[in-house]
């Protein structure tokens, strides 16, 4: 039988009618490698006119243009029995890449299973990403990180629309065919990117989470945080490397300034307990000359009064001032223990901005509370207006002296506004319910504005008040969520201000 008359039936209709529904590269060769059929995308990836090469012969075109023989690369001289899939092309003259291809190589036999020819079949893989219509190249253009996928040689095979900004190429379909060395960074960083793109195809495992420095042209820097997983084929050969990689530079810059803080706050607290010990000593001392000065200070007018008396010749003090000195020592006093107070709540918010482990116990509420109350040095004849209620008693875990300093934070802020506006009072009281037990603090001075409500526990928020640093209510939040539980407020302008810190009843019993 004639062999020229086994060819399947009608082969070019058919891929003719392949190539109107695909936009894939066909060409059919015999086995001598003539070419048979050719459609023009086929002509097109090898920079050939369709009419010109039918009937010639592969390997000599590719050898007359210079041009890759990669049937001579992929196909066995003699024997072709099983398709060679997914190998890549480049074609480029010049040294500039014109177009990429991933061919495929399918025996066409014979009823009898007799090869008779080759069919190859390319896909150009710059206009698979120039297709806009696909599902994946809505995905990948569309998250927030850099993509790119290279062949066994770190040859770029394509990118995602963030990583070819960064690379300043004008489109995704730019990067196919190009290497690190083309792109604008540094030898160094593309031969290190390089290294890990063959450690991973070489030992067919990722390598994740890779820190790495990027650094272009102009000097600017960005910090990548890099993962890289092998490609494989059908066969589960390795063919190439993806990676994935986030712009952590922001990321990098807002970590050095938080150690920048913690350096800071490490700093503040040295020169805190330095100044509170300097300040500590002579505020005890006027405390207590203050107090010895007192306890004469009667037995030094009841004198003055006798030498007046006795016509004696001595500087005669008005009466007013002898009444202001009766209270005046109390009142120094009392700010020198205020004034010690103060301290101690400072380095207390320090200790907790910095996070430290807080030891914690069982301790009564009612006790710390009547403890904290009986501790705080009022103003005179501001404890009157103080009223508690502490029938409803419960155990709660935490550290003595921070929760006395969260009262004491509370009673400052209520007692300041209270002398502000000239009215208010000050209720505290206790309730339980089946998971938590709270402390409600309420005075009736003015309240808070509506919009200054959320922020009142953010640090350094001090709208409405110069007497203080926007601390103190952060300090409370912290502690709170430090032993499990939290703060949080009510308020009414112009009417209340109340504070409920709930705490978590788990592992409590309710006490009388």
């Amino acid at each position: 039988m004639d062999k020229s008359r086994k060819k399947p039936f009608n082969l070019e209709f058919i891929l003719d009618l392949f190539s109107k529904e695909m936009s894939a590269a066909l060409v059919c060769l015999d086995l001598n490698r003539n070419i048979n059929y050719l459609n023009e995308a086929g002509a097109t990836a090898f920079g050939w006119r369709k009419d010109q090469a039918i009937s010639q012969n592969f390997s000599k075109l590719c050898q007359q243009q210079s041009i890759e023989d990669i049937c001579l690369k992929y196909l066995p001289k003699d024997h072709f029995e099983s398709p060679v899939l997914d190998k890549i092309y480049r074609f480029g003259l010049d040294n500039k890449v014109l177009a990429v291809y991933q061919w495929s190589f399918f025996p066409i036999k014979e009823i009898d299973d007799e090869t008779t020819g080759i069919l190859m079949i390319g896909s150009d893989l710059r206009k698979n990403l120039q297709n806009k219509n696909t599902y994946l190249y809505s995905i990948i253009n569309n998250i927030p990180h850099f993509v790119f996928w290279k062949d066994r040689h770190s040859v770029f095979l394509g990118c995602n629309k963030p990583f070819a900004k960064s690379a300043q190429l004008n489109a995704p379909e730019d990067i196919v065919g190009l290497t690190d060395y083309d792109l604008p960074w540094k030898k160094s960083e593309s031969d290190s990117y390089r290294a890990d793109d063959q450690m991973v195809m070489c030992t067919d495992q990722p390598k994740l989470l890779i820190e790495e420095q990027q650094t272009f042209e102009n000097g600017e820097e960005m910090n990548l945080l890099t993962s890289k997983v092998p490609l494989h084929d059908r066969n589960g050969q390795v063919t190439g490397v993806l990676g994935i990689y986030a712009d952590i530079t922001e990321l990098k810059k807002t970590q050095a300034a938080l150690r920048k803080a913690e350096d800071q706050v490490e700093g503040m607290t040295i020169v805190s307990a330095a100044i509170a010990h300097e300040l500590r000593t002579p505020l005890g001392s006027i405390a207590m000359g203050a107090q010895g000065i007192k306890k004469n200070l009667q037995s030094l007018i009841k004198a003055y009064q006798l030498a007046k008396k006795q016509n004696l010749p001595i500087k005669t003090i008005p009466s007013e001032q002898l009444e202001i000195l009766s209270t005046v020592l109390s009142n120094i006093r009392a700010e020198a223990n205020q004034a010690n107070m103060v301290i101690s709540m400072l380095l207390a918010n320090l200790s907790v901005r910095k996070n430290r482990p807080q030891k914690t116990e069982r301790l009564s509420m009612t006790d710390y509370l009547t403890k904290a109350l009986n501790q705080y040095v009022f103003p005179p004849g501001k404890r009157s207006i103080v009223h508690e209620d502490l029938g409803t008693n419960f155990l709660f875990f935490g550290d003595e002296g921070l929760f006395l300093h969260i009262i004491f934070n509370l009673l400052k802020n209520a007692l300041y506004f209270i002398d502000k506006v000239g009215k208010g009072e000050i209720y505290i009281w206790l309730e339980s319910y089946e998971a938590i037990n709270e402390l409600h603090f309420k005075d009736t001075a003015q309240g808070i504005r509506e919009e200054d409500l959320p922020h009142i526990f953010e640090q350094f928020f001090t709208k409405g008040t110069h007497h203080g640093t926007g601390i103190g209510l952060a300090f409370c939040k912290a502690v709170m969520e430090s032993w499990g539980g939290k703060i949080f407020c009510r308020s009414i302008y112009g009417e209340y201000t109340e504070f409920i810190c709930q705490f978590p009843k788990k592992g409590m019993s309710k006490v009388s």
